[in-house]
C-alpha cells in the first residue's frame, strides 16, 4: 500500500448500499463500509474523503455530512452548529472478508 500519495474526496455514495468496498489484492482481503443511518435520516448526504500517505501501510476512510471546504459555502452545506451539551454520532459497519476466489488462510 506505499506509495503515492492520495487525497480524493467523493460525493454521491449514499453510505447504504451498495457499500462501499476497499480491496488489497496483494493480501487476498476486501474491507466493505456502510452507514446504516445518520442522525435518524436512514441516509448519508453522500461524502467520504480517503488519505493514503506515500510512506506506510495506512490510509484512512472518513464519512463526512458535508462536502470539502463547506464552511466557506453559502448556506454551509451539510454543516450543524453543535450547542453546549450537544453531541453528533455516526454509526460506520466494517466487514473484512477474503476476496473473491482467495482460498489461503
Amino acid at each position: 500500500m506505499n506509495g503515492t500519495p492520495v487525497g480524493n474526496a467523493y460525493t454521491g455514495w449514499s453510505g447504504l448500499a451498495p457499500p462501499a468496498c476497499i480491496a488489497w489484492s496483494d493480501h487476498g482481503l476486501e474491507l466493505t463500509l456502510q452507514i446504516p443511518e445518520l442522525l435518524g435520516l436512514k441516509r448519508n448526504d453522500g461524502y467520504c474523503l480517503l488519505h493514503r500517505p506515500p510512506v506506510r501501510p495506512t490510509f484512512c476512510f472518513e464519512t463526512v455530512t458535508h462536502p470539502i471546504d463547506a464552511c466557506h459555502m453559502p448556506g454551509r452545506l451539510g454543516l450543524r452548529t453543535l450547542h453546549t451539551g450537544e453531541r453528533l454520532m455516526l454509526h460506520m459497519e466494517w466487514q473484512f472478508s477474503r476476496s473473491p476466489g482467495q482460498t489461503h488462510p
